[in-house]
């Protein structure tokens, strides 16, 4: 029986994959419309990007953790530091300017 660490980490990897298909259809699309294969290569290149930087989250030793409501869930290690940089800020309306006025 696979532990809840164990459990998770595989749960982990099945999500990164399913960007696989994407990049390849994305490659052989290129290849289909121009008939470049460095083209073809270019794109499998940068569509494979988000595969591979997913899965640097395996250097945080991944596991998992039972949260009683959700069962077992993907946790790592990562410093709060990185993870609060690496949150992308996205403006809400409390931060817009009134112009009315003006």
């Amino acid at each position: 029986m696979l532990s809840c660490a164990d459990s998770a980490r595989a749960s982990r990897v099945f999500v990164i994959l399913q960007y696989a298909p994407w990049a390849a259809f994305s490659t052989l699309r290129v290849f289909a419309l121009s008939r470049l294969w460095s083209l073809s290569i270019l794109v499998l290149l940068l569509s494979s990007v988000p595969i591979g930087i997913n899965f640097t989250n395996f250097g945080f030793t991944p596991g998992g953790v039972v949260v009683p409501p959700l069962g077992c869930v993907y946790s790592d290690s990562l410093p709060s530091d990185l993870a609060k940089r690496s949150v992308v800020w996205v403006p809400s309306s409390a931060d817009r300017v009134n112009l009315t006025g003006v």
